[in-house]
């Protein structure tokens, strides 16, 4: 009679079987693994958007000291006070037009300008890490 109840008991006993746990947990770690790779993207997107921010605004703050300063062969002492942050670098190159050139839509660009030219090409480029994020490039001309 207690055996009876037992099987009985065990028979009504309704659960997981191992099959049934295994195939929850391996959906659950696809689940984990696919946000864990959403959660991975964002923050390396995250951190692409504010390494192009940075260097955008350096880049934009040494054209516009070059803009408010006399014009030169060279902009090493207007971009002298912008503070560059730590693993950025930031080359300025100045150009002058080629004298020899009279169609203005074929201009050769020869670097850098002496004292007569009155039209510069400057380009500020920002790398950071060796690996270049940014370049600007804008024209110039003596007033």
């Amino acid at each position: 009679m207690f055996r009876k109840r037992l099987i009985k008991l065990f028979h009504r006993q309704t659960g997981f079987t191992l099959i049934e746990v295994l195939l929850s947990f391996g959906l659950m770690a696809l689940i984990g693994v696919g946000l864990l790779q959403a959660i991975d993207t964002n923050a390396r997107a995250s951190g692409i958007v504010d390494q192009h921010v940075t260097a955008d605004t350096l880049a934009t703050g040494y054209i516009e000291a070059i803009r408010q300063s006399p014009y030169a062969n060279n902009y090493t002492s207007a971009t002298a006070n912008i503070t560059i942050p730590l693993q950025y670098s930031v080359v300025v190159q100045t150009y002058g037009t080629d004298d020899y050139v009279s169609n203005w839509d074929n201009i050769v660009w020869v670097g850098p300008p002496s004292s007569n030219q009155t039209l510069q090409k400057i380009i500020v480029s920002v790398s950071q890490g060796g690996k270049l994020i940014t370049t600007i490039c804008t024209l110039r001309t003596r007033r």
